[in-house]
């Protein structure tokens, strides 16, 4: 029918659940709002980025570095930090390298290792990139502050009960 809304799929998905008497529900329900709403949010944050010629991988190693003591990073830590494979951050790395916006140094300490140190370049694509991102709220959009804040608590939860934090 026309101008007639979709049924929330979540709220759908709860009805059949509970209708085949599956276990845990709620968890369920929370385990697909989250997986509903992650699409959701990078779908925004990638087309805010598109234009500025990067993907939110490569963004959040940028302002990784942007953010960290000296604009520098082992790949290791950026591999750890973004939950990405070693290999993921060589090959961004290896494209942001080409672009200007980051070098490699040998690490002070580790002969083995080496730094991925944010340029100029970079620094003023993440100033531009950021800018736009906030411009769509980050993907949340217009979510009002204590929502917000409620969203980070939650999921802080959510990320020291699977390990990801320390009790």
């Amino acid at each position: 029918m026309p101008g007639q809304r979709e049924p929330d799929p979540v709220e759908w998905v709860r009805a059949r659940w509970a209708e085949q008497d599956l276990p845990e529900a709620d968890r369920f329900m929370a385990v697909a709002s989250v997986m509903r709403a992650h699409a959701l949010i990078v779908s925004e944050l990638d087309k805010a980025l598109r234009p500025h010629g990067i993907g939110r991988t490569t963004y959040l190693a940028l302002v990784t570095l942007a953010l960290s003591k000296d604009g520098a990073r082992p790949p290791s830590y950026l591999s750890r930090y973004l939950m990405v494979h070693q290999t993921t951050v060589t090959n961004l790395l290896d494209h942001a390298e080409k672009q200007g916006w980051v070098k490699r140094r040998p690490h002070p300490t580790d002969r083995r290792a080496s730094l991925a140190v944010l340029r100029p370049a970079g620094r003023k694509l993440v100033r531009e990139a950021t800018a736009a991102a906030a411009g769509v709220g980050f993907g949340v959009g217009d979510v009002d502050d204590a929502t917000l804040q409620t969203l980070i608590d939650s999921l802080r939860a959510v990320r020291r009960a699977t390990g990801d934090l320390p009790d």
